[in-house]
């Protein structure tokens, strides 16, 4: 057995890192752009990648995420060939979209709120980024350790290098930071297809692509939901007010959000642990789990909401400080994305792909519905709010779906500690917003820290053990 299996604590700790180091790409580049580039150079560069995620998912049908894991499981004696297979299926899906996009660049353009010059150049981004996603995919499968954390590493000091020197040296604009990303992207998706398509000898299996494009295209109102969650109210800011309204709340939204980083790490993590529970129902174990990190990251979640007006000083200019009242309400998403993640391990573990689908539209149609009402009424600060109300909704949705399997594979067992996730998430959804009473008053704030850190000084060594029982490589 390799030593990565034989410490799975070990080897979710190093895929967590290089999660964790991908997803920190765009916030340290942010001082960098806020400082270069003007507001509404900035807001165009903000739209555009937002439109850049939401176009991912449509054009690859995320093909290096859940079903690329499936794929691998299922067909363990060809693994090499079903990699193959989905790059070449990834090629065609962007290159069509690509042709399709060219075709029809200039109303494309209009309706997405940017110069039609930027067009091509989201598919041609997509299509390399994906190459490089399927490698990753495939790396962690199959514990790539040193490769992994060595590839990851250098793509993510080149992308946030090159594009840093790009507006020191050449003061370019954000066309300039693009072209300069794409490059990055291009030089190491092509490394990743190469690689993937040598071990496949080229090849590429109907039966396998059939399975995975099948498997997807169920999840793709799912996956795409989750996206217009995360992006659309800064592309319907820049089309409602503006770019440069757009960049003060990308400011904020980029901030308030930064411990989905830790979200998505951590439950990484935990998801092999939490199928292998639940398979085995061992409920009481998962319970103490969940009630652990729930607790944490909702204590993290307050000390980050508290100490976040001094960081955004010193990383953004005075012209951005707008953006520092709407961090509270938004940061209030991440719990819920948190509760939402755990949710749909279950959902995933019981195949419960239409429900999950279902849940997850809702709550986007919700938020393009709130967001056209309330930003038309309010301006983009409204979007601060819509965003916190509907990842609620999004995660009580999927609550529910969980609920529902509960009772119909779990009959009279206690899933998750609901009633504890429920009280974490009232006390936040209700406390943190209030916090704008105070928050310009550094010394509240700063006293509520005090209190925060008192109390888990006093239980620290309840801490360290709880700590290292999430992440043993076993459970006893």
């Amino acid at each position: 057995m390799s030593e990565a299996r034989r410490k799975p604590g070990a080897a979710m700790a190093v895929f967590s890192m290089c999660s964790i180091l991908q997803k920190c790409m765009p916030f340290v580049l942010m001082p960098f752009l806020t400082r270069l580039l003007s507001l509404e150079e900035y807001g165009i560069y903000s739209t555009y990648t937002a439109w850049l995620t939401i176009f991912a998912s449509v054009c690859t049908l995320n093909l290096h995420l859940g079903v690329f894991n499936n794929g691998m499981h299922r067909f363990a004696k060809d693994r090499e060939r079903y990699a193959s297979s989905m790059v070449w299926i990834t090629a065609l899906l962007v290159l069509i979209s690509l042709w399709a996009a060219v075709c029809a660049q200039e109303a494309l353009a209009e309706w997405l709120s940017l110069p039609g010059r930027y067009v091509p150049w989201l598919f041609v981004q997509i299509l390399f980024q994906q190459f490089f996603n399927l490698w990753v995919a495939k790396e962690r499968y199959v514990y790539g350790f040193r490769r992994l954390i060595f590839l990851v590493g250098l793509y993510c000091a080149a992308g946030t290098a090159l594009p840093a020197a790009s507006l020191y040296l050449w003061r370019a604009d954000a066309q300039g930071v693009i072209l300069t990303t794409v490059f990055v992207q291009a030089v190491f998706g092509s490394v990743c297809a190469a690689e993937l398509l040598l071990r496949g000898r080229g090849r590429a299996k109907g039966s396998y692509i059939r399975y995975a494009v099948w498997f997807n295209l169920a999840l793709i109102p799912h996956y795409l939901s989750g996206v217009i969650l995360g992006q659309v109210d800064r592309t319907m800011i820049n089309a409602m007010c503006g770019a440069a309204q757009t960049a003060v709340y990308s400011v904020a939204h980029t901030f308030a959000l930064a411990l989905n980083f830790a979200v998505s790490s951590v439950n990484a993590a935990i998801v092999p642990w939490t199928y292998e529970a639940v398979a085995e129902r061992k409920l009481k174990e998962l319970n103490r789990i969940i009630t652990i990190l729930a607790g944490g990251f909702a204590a993290l979640l307050l000390v980050s909401v508290l100490v976040m007006p001094e960081i955004m000083k010193l990383l953004i200019t005075r012209e951005y400080y707008g953006a520092i009242r709407l961090v509270p309400p938004i940061a209030v998403s991440s719990f819920f994305i948190f509760l939402y993640n755990l949710f749909a391990n279950v959902e995933f573990y019981f195949e419960a792909k239409y429900f999950i689908s279902v849940s997850s539209v809702l709550a986007a149609v919700l938020n393009v519905a709130l967001n056209y009402i309330f930003i038309a009424e309010y301006g983009y600060t409204a979007a601060a709010y819509t965003t916190g109300i509907c990842y609620a909704l999004y995660a009580l949705f999927h609550f529910m779906n969980v609920r529902r399997l509960g009772k119909k594979y779990l009959p009279g067992k206690e899933l998750y500690p609901m009633k504890f996730l429920a009280a974490l998430a009232l006390v936040l959804g209700a406390g943190v917003p209030a916090l704008l009473a105070v928050y310009e008053k550094a010394a509240v704030r700063y006293a509520l820290l005090a209190g925060l850190s008192a109390a888990a000084f006093f239980r620290r060594r309840e801490i360290f053990r709880a700590v290292k029982y999430v992440f043993a490589g076993e459970k006893e």
